[in-house]
C-alpha cells in the first residue's frame, strides 16, 4: 500500500511539472507533415547495423520536406536544458519505467534535434549555424550543436575562433573544443589555438593541447603536419624562454 502511495505521489509530481512546463514553454505552433508534428518524426528513431542511431527513413523524409520551416523548433530542442527540479525528480523515478519515459532529459532532445540538422541538406540548414554556433559557445553540453554544424563553410569556423578571444573562460575553452571538429579548416584555427595554449586561464590551455594533439592524430597527413607543427612551435618557444 505504501508502493502504491508513493507511486501515486510521484505519478502526481509528473503531471504537475509536465503541465507546469507546458504553459512555460509554448511557442510558435510546431511545423507537421503528414498530420504529424515535427518532434514526433523526430521521435521515430532506428538502431542502424553499426550501432548507432538515426532517423527513420520516414522521418527524414519528413524532416526534410518540412525543411527550413523546422529550424526554430530544432533550434529551441537544442538549446533546452534541465532545471535542477527536473533532474532532482528523474532521479527519484529512475526505477520506475514508466513513469521515467514521461520526463524527457534535455539529452535526448539535443540529440533528437542533432538527427533533424543531419537530416537537412546543407543549404536548408546553412541558416541556422550562427544561432547554432551561439549554442555551441554558450552551452557545456554542446556535442549535439558541434555535431548540428556538420558541413560547416569557413565563416563559421572563424565565428567560433572568435570565441578564444572571448572575456569569458568558458567560451574560450568551449571554443577550444568545438575546433578540433572541424580539421578541414585547421590552416585557419592553427593559429588561434597555438594563441590558446598562452591563455591566462589553465582550463583553456589544457582543451587547446588537447585539440591540438587529437588533430595531430588525424588520418589526412596535412592535417596531422600542421597540428604537429603548432605544438612544436609552442614547445620551441617555451624551451628558448627557459
Amino acid at each position: 500500500m505504501r508502493r502504491y502511495r508513493i507511486s501515486a505521489i510521484i505519478a502526481g509530481a509528473i503531471a504537475v511539472f509536465l503541465c507546469f512546463a507546458f504553459a512555460l514553454g509554448r511557442g510558435p505552433i510546431e511545423p507537421s507533415y503528414q498530420g504529424k508534428p515535427l518532434r514526433q518524426w523526430l521521435a521515430d528513431q532506428r538502431v542502424t547495423d553499426s550501432g548507432g542511431i538515426e532517423l527513420s527513413d520516414a522521418s527524414i523524409r519528413a524532416v526534410q520536406a518540412i525543411g527550413t520551416n523546422g529550424l526554430p523548433t530544432l533550434l529551441a530542442m537544442l538549446r533546452s536544458s534541465d532545471s535542477q527540479l527536473k533532474l532532482r525528480l528523474v532521479m527519484q523515478v529512475q526505477k520506475y519505467r514508466t513513469l521515467r519515459a514521461l520526463i524527457p532529459t534535455y539529452g535526448e532532445r539535443r540529440f533528437a534535434a542533432m538527427l533533424g540538422f543531419h537530416a537537412l541538406g546543407l543549404t536548408t540548414k546553412k541558416p541556422a549555424f550562427p544561432m547554432i554556433v551561439e549554442i555551441v559557445l554558450t552551452s557545456d553540453a554542446n556535442l549535439q550543436a558541434i555535431s548540428s554544424l556538420a558541413g560547416a563553410d569557413s565563416d563559421t569556423v572563424l565565428a567560433l575562433v572568435k570565441g578564444l578571444a572571448n572575456p569569458d573562460r568558458k567560451v574560450r575553452c568551449r571554443a577550444a573544443l568545438a575546433l578540433c571538429y572541424f580539421p578541414q579548416f585547421l590552416a585557419v584555427s592553427a593559429p588561434a589555438l597555438t594563441r590558446a595554449l598562452k591563455d591566462s586561464a589553465p582550463e583553456v590551455r589544457t582543451q587547446a593541447s588537447m585539440s591540438l594533439a587529437n588533430l595531430s592524430q588525424n588520418p589526412d597527413p596535412t592535417i596531422r603536419s600542421i597540428a604537429a607543427q603548432a605544438l612544436q612551435n609552442v614547445a620551441t618557444g617555451a624551451r628558448e624562454q627557459r
